[in-house]
């Protein structure tokens, strides 16, 4: 079952940023009346002649973080993470590369994975949000995000 947000004129969302716990800002404005709330309640608001603006707050619970089953291939557990990530794959990874990266492409973490399951620890990393990627000893790339806590 999905819900959508939004309302019966004009909604326009113009700004998006992430902090580095996780959180997600949404920045924007309507015109009449709009309903932030994205569940089956209701959480309406009126704007006053003109547009109105508006700044959204999503916790990393709210935006559906996936904990387990990324794609058919990799997985990857728990997320949000607070000390060790586990990076599992249905077959054998053999000389596949690890890496992740934080939200501005910098490298953090490097390794070789030669298993079919692996922890990496990730206690010294601040809390943010995180990349994953591994690529594969058949060339193919695989990545995901995670939130560390």
């Amino acid at each position: 079952m999905s819900f959508n947000i939004g309302g019966n004129g004009n909604d326009e969302a113009w700004s998006i940023a992430c902090d580095n716990t996780g959180n997600i800002f949404l920045g924007g404005y309507f015109y009449n009346t709009v309903d932030f709330d994205a569940t089956a309640t209701s959480d309406i608001h009126s704007s006053n002649g003109n547009d109105d603006f508006f700044v959204m707050k999503f916790n990393p619970a709210s935006v559906g973080v996936q904990d387990l089953k990324i794609n058919s291939d990799i997985f990857i557990y728990p997320n949000p993470v607070s000390d060790y990530l586990t990076v599992q794959s249905k077959l054998f990874c053999n000389n596949c590369k690890l890496e992740i990266t934080n939200t501005i492409g910098e490298k953090i973490l490097s390794q070789e994975i030669n298993s079919t399951k692996t922890q990496i620890n990730i206690l010294s990393l601040p809390s943010g949000v995180y990349f994953i990627f591994v690529k594969t000893d058949s060339g193919k790339t695989w990545n995901q995000k995670f939130i560390k806590q």
